[in-house]
């Protein structure tokens, strides 16, 4: 199934996602997110660090940077035929899915987890706000970085595709 982000779906994300920033709810939903997460997935707690602050800050960041790029025009990605690789969300998630693939040793079924946990941090946080249509917005943003950070995953780097060159050339 593809997901598209229609501008509904554009708009009831930044909106719940402002509500989240304006009512200070920013560290009560990211609290929610790893308690439920690792509730959940206790095997998923050896990936993260003791300390969950850095971890936080990252969450919060990459999520601030996905919605604001929500907003963000095809003109503004592409002034004059060049695309900038650090306001090129999906190069930046993309390059977000290698490193987890290869750093932190993430599978693919590890995503689910973390979606729940994300929709249900929106839930307890927004309460009445976080509407049918609101969480299958998140839903289908959700899904499409998650695809993005897998296709990262498996996708071979020039370093990897000369490694492997020189390899069979032996």
């Amino acid at each position: 199934m593809i997901y598209a982000l229609t501008d509904k779906d554009k708009h009831l994300v930044k909106e719940s996602w402002r509500l989240v920033e304006a009512g200070s709810l920013m560290e009560t939903a990211t609290k929610i997110f790893y308690d439920r997460l690792f509730e959940t997935n206790p095997e998923l707690r050896t990936l993260f660090p003791e300390d969950l602050e850095g971890q936080i800050k990252k969450l919060a960041n990459t999520i601030n940077f996905s919605v604001k790029a929500l907003s963000w025009k095809l003109e503004e990605w592409n002034e004059g035929g060049i695309i900038l690789e650090e306001s090129d969300l999906f190069v930046i998630v993309r390059s977000l899915g290698r490193r987890h693939t290869r750093l932190y040793q993430v599978t693919a079924p590890m995503y689910q987890p973390v979606g729940n946990a994300l929709l249900f941090a929106l839930d307890m946080g927004l309460g009445e706000a976080f509407t049918t249509e609101t969480k299958l917005a998140w839903t289908k943003l959700y899904v499409l970085l998650s695809n993005t950070m897998k296709m990262g995953g498996i996708m071979k780097t020039a370093e990897d595709l000369a490694t492997q060159i020189q390899e069979e050339a032996k």
